[in-house]
């Protein structure tokens, strides 16, 4: 494990996550989630070894590729699950209580006022199962991230203020690709807070906004290694990228 913090988000698909830092593994606080479930990928099953929370933070930080923790609590034992990544997640409506999920990784940046554009070089190389989380607050006009090859583009996101809608696209070969637009299910006014989180797939990218399911991007660059940066730029005023949350692998 390098020299970088890390963090733990509680993944209770809430507008503002708990965030808590672990530098020295202590595990969070649990609090209670809302309706939903986190799919995990390639997960194994610890029932029977580890049967508390701190443990199985504990172990996910000791093995390599280990980004998320399930832990499911019921008659009075808990189980654990450490998984490499995330694979859907999806909303459910029960009276049941739901296990609780854990993300692994670290904070590149947060607090970030624009302009001018600020790019973070991304600390490893992307795979299926990662997971970005964005918290930004919008310029007057329009704000974007992009997740870049060098110059080219893989993945273009821009919210438009003066529609209302978001604009998706890419450039690649020094050609940009057609738009795809849509207006997700809430307004959007300058200097509103969104969040938005990428769950990476084998063949798109998973976009949420403000917790809701919104639509998926198919991967133009199918090597998602060659991805080694993140733009996030704004027009306007009161552009603020305030976190920027990638699990950790």
């Amino acid at each position: 494990m390098d020299s970088r913090c890390y963090v733990l988000w509680l993944f209770v698909l809430t507008p503002a996550p708990l965030l808590v830092n672990t530098c020295n593994l202590s595990p969070p606080t649990l609090i209670n989630r809302l309706p939903g479930r986190v799919t995990g990928l390639a997960c194994q099953d610890l029932s029977g070894t580890i049967t508390t929370t701190a443990q199985c933070v504990i172990h996910c930080l000791s093995q390599e590729g280990c980004s998320m923790v399930r832990i499911d609590c019921g008659g009075g034992r808990c189980r654990c699950s450490v998984c490499q990544g995330v694979e859907d997640i999806e909303d459910v409506t029960s009276a049941t209580p739901l296990a609780e999920f854990y993300l692994l990784g670290s904070i590149l940046l947060s607090n970030w006022t624009v302009p001018p554009a600020k790019y973070v070089h991304l600390p490893v190389p992307i795979v299926t199962g990662h997971v970005f989380r964005f918290v930004l607050n919008l310029g007057t006009k329009r704000s974007s991230i992009e997740l870049m090859i060098g110059s080219q583009i893989a993945f273009y996101l821009q919210f438009r203020l003066n529609t209302g809608g978001i604009i998706r696209t890419w450039l690649l070969n020094n050609k940009w690709g057609q738009n795809e637009y849509e207006v997700p299910h809430k307004n959007f006014s300058p200097n509103s807070e969104v969040e938005l989180i990428y769950i990476v797939s084998p063949v798109d990218y998973k976009v949420y906004v403000n917790s809701v399911f919104f639509f998926t991007f198919q991967h133009r660059e199918p090597n998602l290694s060659r991805i080694d940066k993140i733009k996030f730029a704004a027009e306007g005023d009161s552009g603020r990228l305030k976190s920027f949350f990638m699990s950790t692998w």
